[in-house]
């Protein structure tokens, strides 16, 4: 037995070194690329205390159609941003259009609003060079930002 081990010790050796830098190259693959955090890595800890939830979507749409102006609005939640697209009607000036942005915050509670972006998308189905416009607030800012008139 000991002359066999004498005669392969060689390829015992080589084995166990091929051994070792397989378990390796494993642990580093698994260090490198391992994504248990999901899609939003740790970005989303603490939603579950400030979540908006389907009735408050409903709440906001309710709200922004309450002015009357749109003939269309959809909420939808996207990680930490608060995404609200309204379709305006045509005769709507830009400046009426941008209240929607008002009527939506008054639906997030101060929680809510120190958590999430808020993006507001404005369009209409006609033409104005006014439209489409976008307004956005970080959830550390106070003000709204609203892309310029094209």
């Amino acid at each position: 037995m000991k002359n066999i081990l004498r005669k392969k010790t060689k390829l015992i050796l080589a084995l166990s070194f091929l051994v070792i830098i397989v378990l390796a190259l494993c642990i580093v693959y698994e260090t490198i690329f391992s994504n248990n955090n999901g899609k939003y890595g740790d970005r989303l800890d603490g939603i579950e205390k400030v979540n908006v939830k389907a009735k408050q979507k409903n709440e906001i749409k309710k709200n922004i159609e309450s002015l009357e102006m749109s003939t269309s609005v959809n909420v939808y939640l996207t990680g930490k941003i608060v995404k609200v697209v309204v379709t305006v009607k045509d005769d709507v000036d830009l400046n009426k259009a941008k209240e929607s942005y008002g009527k939506l915050m008054e639906k997030l509670s101060d929680d809510q609003k120190k958590y999430f972006d808020v993006q507001v998308f404005l369009k209409k189905k006609g033409k104005d060079d006014n439209f489409p416009t976008i307004g956005y607030k970080h959830h550390n800012k106070e003000n709204v930002s609203w892309t310029k008139g094209r």
